[in-house]
């Protein structure tokens, strides 16, 4: 596979699409997509194409996954942590072919791969290795000639091809590894989905009170605090007329909500309960 590159946007969708590979455009200076659907909405459909790209400048964007049979290994080594992370994937996993590669805006690098067919091979962020990006079903990449403005995650720049190469296929141990991380992700979502699932289906057996009488305004709201936590629930949320529960998902959040499992002050009763 050929990744067809050309001086203008434009120029690269429409030879994007005579290879068979989709595209969309993002709004320009930003990897924010520009039509509804996003990433869904990609083509090969050259009126389509052409009516995205006469109204104005744009950003392209390719997806990953089945629908285009990229992968793409981002490797953002400007981040703290992150410099020697591909060398100590590359020791555990075997090296990896020359391929098709883009420098991103910010210093890193895209590492364009065929997507193996069938291999269900998904996005992660950060944790195949710290700093290493994996953009698979679901995803899409910023493609060159793209300018992204200075923002929060890096300075201005454009994404240039820096290997003109064709697209290599990933190694077997790479495959692996990726999937691995893939399904180790989809674990991890379908254990908190499982986990509010079991809160809404417990809450459901409550009838909570539109108001909290004073003088129980502290001893109930412990008490469903208490039956919460010992259903894996540590943070409730008022949304009326409905209560919601949401799992504990980040470390920092530890501490402030095991004391609030614990007991409720009079303060955050009314909060949360009216």
């Amino acid at each position: 596979m050929k990744i067809p590159t050309h001086e203008t946007v434009y120029g690269t969708a429409q030879r994007l699409a005579e290879q068979g590979i989709p595209s969309f455009p993002c709004m320009y200076g930003k990897k924010t997509p520009a039509v509804p659907g996003g990433f869904k909405a990609a083509t090969t459909d050259q009126n389509r194409i052409r009516q995205w790209y006469n109204g104005g400048k744009r950003n392209l964007a390719i997806p990953t996954g089945e629908v285009s049979g990229l992968v793409v290994i981002d490797n953002d080594c400007y981040k703290a942590g992150a410099k020697n992370s591909l060398s100590e994937l590359l020791a555990k996993y075997g090296p990896l072919p020359e391929t098709f590669t883009v420098s991103t805006r910010a210093g890193g690098y895209q590492n364009y791969y065929k997507y193996p067919q069938g291999s269900d091979i998904r996005n992660s962020a950060g944790e195949i290795a710290t700093g290493i990006d994996v953009r698979g079903e679901g995803g899409y990449v910023v493609a060159p000639p793209s300018w992204v403005d200075e923002d929060e995650n890096g300075p201005a720049g454009y994404y240039e091809v820096v290997n003109d190469a064709p697209v290599a296929e990933l190694p077997p141990a790479w495959v692996k590894a990726l999937q691995a991380t893939s399904k180790q992700r989809k674990k991890k979502r379908d254990s908190a989905d499982n986990g509010n699932q079991g809160i809404c289906e417990f809450l459901s057996g409550f009838t909570l009170p539109a108001m909290i009488p004073k003088g129980k305004r502290s001893n109930t709201p412990i008490k469903y605090a208490g039956h919460l936590q010992g259903h894996g629930t540590h943070t409730i949320t008022h949304n009326s007329p409905r209560y919601y529960a949401e799992p504990q998902a980040r470390a920092r959040n530890r501490g402030r909500v095991a004391a609030r499992s614990r007991a409720f002050s009079v303060r955050e009763s009314h909060r949360f309960f009216g």
